[in-house]
């Protein structure tokens, strides 16, 4: 397992559809996708280096086309039932099809604030402020998956499972 995945390169933020688009367009000023076959053509992005990605957005959003999902950093990704997204710099990723991904679950050993550690990982992982409770997170486990060299969150559970691997 040690090639690039399908996530290797994705900026963050991503815009996502949770199912893959018939067809797109990439020209020289416009992204424009066809959600389903003999559907009309929406563009999703007009480049402009002036604007921020979020503000293209905002400059083409219609009620016709709208993303599935925002994407703020890769457990974002992992965590919702993503197939295709484009990133912050305007490149299209098409997730949908599944790759095995070395996985661990671990005890949260330590925490600080929104940061917990957990062994043989020398870094910590940043939780959602919503869950913090350091008292209750000493009793949790952590299942962390490796994407491109670097371990993720993929989730928080009360108990230890035995898992080395998991398709996503």
């Amino acid at each position: 397992m040690s090639y690039l995945s399908k996530f290797y390169g994705i900026t963050f933020p991503a815009f996502a559809l949770y199912s893959v688009p018939f067809d797109y367009k990439i020209g020289t000023d416009t992204i424009q996708i066809q959600k389903k076959e003999f559907h009309d053509w929406h563009i999703i992005d007009r480049f402009d280096k002036n604007k921020t990605v979020l503000e293209r957005y905002l400059s083409v959003k219609s009620d016709e086309i709208n993303f599935d999902a925002t994407c703020l950093n890769l457990t974002h990704v992992i965590n919702k039932p993503v197939k295709w997204l484009i990133d912050s710099k305007a490149k299209i990723y098409d997730v949908s099809k599944k790759q095995k991904f070395e996985a661990k679950n671990l005890p949260i050993i330590k925490v600080r604030k929104n940061a917990v550690w957990v062994p043989s990982v020398s870094y910590p992982f940043e939780l959602p402020v919503k869950l913090i409770d350091s008292k209750e997170l000493l009793n949790q486990h952590l299942t962390i998956v490796k994407i491109d060299k670097v371990w993720v969150i993929y989730k928080v559970t009360s108990f230890k499972t035995n898992v080395t691997e998991i398709n996503l």
